[in-house]
């Protein structure tokens, strides 16, 4: 992260997407060896099943590079995955907002950023969550201060109600 009055650059980690390849590849493989030396091909099947799993994260996962630019007026997104990259350009002014989505689920409340253009495009900030509910937090705000948008109240999507 990168942070100047002009800029702020916002790299997403590879981390989280090597981390969970690695465990599918491995418990793929372990299963697939465990299958096959005991005949119990469910075993197999299953390993091949994390296996591929585990190759598909590596393959075709992308990280990004949220840079925005205040001196061009826009926000550049790099989109980097293993043998292609994209760039998305999206003029500041027609940001309208960036809202956070809570995702319940059974291990625990998940957040995504979204961009929210004027049209009402919403741009996905990343594919992965972190686990960290602080650092997308984090990234949320600083995202909301460059663009004057702190003391304006946040949408967040799916987020519970205080009646409920």
């Amino acid at each position: 992260t990168q942070r100047t009055p002009d800029t702020l650059v916002v790299e997403e980690g590879a981390g989280t997407a090597i981390f969970f390849g690695s465990i599918c590849l491995g418990v793929g493989a372990i299963s697939v060896i465990i299958g096959w030396t005991n005949e119990k091909w469910l075993f197999v099947i299953v390993g091949i099943v994390f296996a591929l799993f585990g190759l598909k994260i590596f393959l075709f996962n992308r990280t990004r590079t949220h840079r925005f630019e205040r001196w061009r007026g826009m926000l550049a997104i790099d989109s980097k995955r293993l043998l292609r990259s994209d760039r998305r350009e999206l003029p500041l002014d027609r940001i309208a907002d960036v809202v956070i989505e809570e995702i319940r689920g059974r291990g625990g409340p998940s957040y995504y950023i979204y961009y929210v253009t004027a049209e009402g495009e919403r741009i996905k900030w990343s594919d992965f969550y972190d686990g960290s509910k602080e650092n997308t937090l984090e990234c949320f705000q600083a995202a909301r201060e460059f663009l004057g948008m702190a003391n304006a109240p946040a949408v967040a999507v799916g987020a519970p109600r205080e009646d409920s």
